[in-house]
C-alpha cells in the first residue's frame, strides 16, 4: 500500500516559484545568527555552493552579492591562503 507523506491539492501552486526561491535563499545567505546557521557552522561552505549554484540556475547570480561570498569564503576557509 502505498503511503504519501504531503498531498497536494489543486489551490497549491502548479509551477515553480521563482522569485520566492531567489527571496528565500537571498534572506537565508543574510541571516548568520539564526539557529539554523549556528547548528549548521560546519556545512557553510556547501551552502554557499548551493546557493551560488541555484541561484545561476535561476540567473540571478547577482542577487547574493559578489562581495559578501567572497568574505565568507575567504573567513571559511584561512588555510587555502599562502
Amino acid at each position: 500500500m502505498l503511503t504519501r507523506d504531503v498531498e497536494i491539492l489543486d489551490t497549491h501552486p502548479n509551477k515553480l516559484l521563482l522569485d520566492k526561491h531567489r527571496e528565500y535563499i537571498a534572506a537565508y545567505s543574510k541571516n548568520k545568527d539564526g539557529y539554523e546557521q549556528t547548528m549548521v557552522e560546519y556545512l557553510r561552505m556547501s551552502g554557499i555552493y548551493w546557493c551560488l549554484t541555484a541561484m545561476d540556475l535561476m540567473n540571478d547570480l547577482d542577487g547574493l552579492g559578489k562581495q559578501r561570498i567572497l568574505f565568507l569564503h575567504l573567513n571559511l576557509t584561512p588555510n587555502l591562503l599562502p
